[in-house]
């Protein structure tokens, strides 16, 4: 190879180091505005703002388990990784994964106010553990002398991560600043995850016919994979099948006019294993602030399990008079 294409292919990589990547350098006023609602984001009550590399240090997450394409370029193989399933690979590589759990994904794409300048992703990330509710289901019907350790049904709090992602030279999902917060039973009990409460054991459907069964384009393979999922795409993966879905498979969202970060315009439930004996996922995707002269919502529905292709389901709400 050339040796200045080789330097030069080195330095795009390096930008994808944290601290060494290149951004649009903004005006004051810019960067005034950009630092205000990023503070107010990432410190919001409850949350303490976090270095994500000490949680998830680059020797624990840039592994060949995780991506086999690793060393087989001079970028980094999450490179062009959307910041959506990038953010739950965090959060489960800062916690460790569970066995059982419901994770309710806020996501919102942030203009700045210069046209050169690329947009801020904000994600919040809020991860419910299931296990203790699994293992009491168990053990409930189960002689005392058989009850297995409570610890193979997950140890760990429930917790939330947010993440302010914006792009640097050769790096699409850079974290700009992160913070994480626990939460006790009381709170977690009361948190709403599209629905239906966060810790609830249970996936209930919409009995509706309003939910239509769908075929998606196909979607562009991971980068990435996720061992301990018995199989089956886990939640990162089923994030960003939903979420390239929802952007026509470019997995680059559109500004909406009508969202904020209070009223983000995609919720993303992901459930693993919370019901039933088999392994199973269920992701479940609430797209409001369309650009469409119809369509106000758009619900999306993908459950996966062992020995079965995905199933896709749409519901639509229409604006009022144009259905």
């Amino acid at each position: 190879m050339n040796p200045l294409v080789t330097l030069l292919l080195a330095a795009a990589a390096l930008a994808t180091v944290p601290g060494q990547g290149f951004a649009a350098v903004l005006p004051p006023e810019a960067q005034q505005a950009h630092a205000q609602q990023s503070t107010a984001f990432i410190e919001a009550a409850g949350f303490i703002e976090a270095d994500i590399n000490r949680s998830c240090s680059e020797a624990a997450f840039y592994t060949r388990q995780r991506f086999p394409q690793l060393g087989k370029s001079a970028f980094r193989p999450d490179a062009d990784l959307d910041a959506l399933a990038k953010a739950v690979l965090l959060v489960d590589c800062a916690e460790g994964p569970l066995p059982h759990a419901r994770y309710l994904i806020r996501y919102h794409l942030a203009p700045v106010s210069q046209a050169s300048a690329a947009p801020r992703e904000y994600i919040e990330v809020l991860r419910s553990n299931l296990g203790p509710q699994r293992y009491q289901d168990v053990i409930r019907h189960v002689e005392r002398e058989f009850w297995p350790p409570e610890s193979i049904f997950g140890v760990g709090p429930n917790l939330a991560w947010r993440f302010v992602f914006g792009s640097v030279q050769g790096n699409r999902a850079h974290v700009e600043r992160a913070s994480r917060a626990e939460l006790n039973q009381t709170d977690a009990s009361k948190r709403d995850c599209l629905g239906e409460p966060c810790l609830s054991a249970y996936s209930p459907t919409d009995p509706s016919d309003a939910w239509h069964a769908f075929t998606p384009p196909a979607l562009s393979a991971a980068a990435f994979r996720e061992p301990n999922d018995a199989g089956l795409p886990g939640p990162p993966r089923v994030a960003q099948m939903l979420f390239l879905n929802a952007t026509g498979g470019s997995g680059q969202a559109e500004p909406s006019e009508s969202a904020s970060i209070r009223q983000p315009e995609m919720v993303f439930r992901i459930s693993k294993n919370v019901s039933g004996q088999d392994s199973g996922v269920t992701g479940l995707l609430h797209h409001r602030g369309l650009m469409d002269d119809a369509v106000s919502e758009l619900w999306t529905l993908l459950h996966l399990s062992l020995g079965s292709g995905p199933e896709w389901r749409r519901k639509v709400v229409h604006r009022a008079g144009r259905q």
